[in-house]
Parts: structure tokens; sequence; C-alpha cells
């Protein structure tokens, strides 16, 4: 399974809190912007097989070379490292990326 992430200096605050009933929660913190982080991951039952944190967002582009550059190569079915899981994510719309994966199986 393949997927990203990103944390930025907000991500750690909650969006929701509790209070005393008719009383407003309220959060006092550090409003703050920082960078952020991607990371994209590979994972198998075993454990990691590749990983890659970058400054900034994934996209498409970025997202692509993750899996031509990190991942060994993928295998033809049933042999190791020969299904690739990805979600519905925009940037793995990519017909490169399907066509990458599709010569794999051969």
């Amino acid at each position: 399974m393949v997927d990203e992430t990103s944390k930025n200096e907000r991500m750690y605050a909650r969006h929701y809190g509790r209070a005393v009933r008719g009383c407003r929660a309220h959060i006092r913190d550090v409003f703050a912007h920082g960078d952020r982080y991607s990371l994209c991951v590979a994972l198998t039952v075993d454990g990691y097989l590749a990983a890659r944190a970058i400054k900034g967002s994934y996209d498409t582009e970025e997202f692509y070379d993750f899996i031509v550059e990190e991942l060994p190569h993928m295998n033809p079915y049933p042999q190791g490292h020969s299904v690739l899981v990805l979600d519905n994510c925009r940037i793995h719309h990519n017909e490169d990326l399907v066509d990458l994966v599709e010569s794999a199986g051969t």
C-alpha cells in the first residue's frame, strides 16, 4: 500500500473540546504558520518498503517520481511486490503511472 500525508504547525491542535454545559470551549494557542512537510510511504505486511519526506505537498509528478525511484520494481502476480493499492487521491490519477503499473505485470 502506498499513501501520503502531510503536517504543518497547526495540526497538533484539537478541533473540538469539552466544556461545562452552557459554556463554550476555548483553545488558547499561538497561531503560527509554519512549513508543511509531506510523507509518502510504501507499506507491506512485513513493514516499510520505502519512504520519502519532502518540504511542501506532493503533486502528480512528485508522487510518480516516488513510485519510480523509491519502490523496487513490481513483479507479476503472485510474486512479492505484485499488488499496488492506491486511494482515489487526485495525484494518483496519472496515465504514466497506469502505464508503468500495467507494464510491470507483463
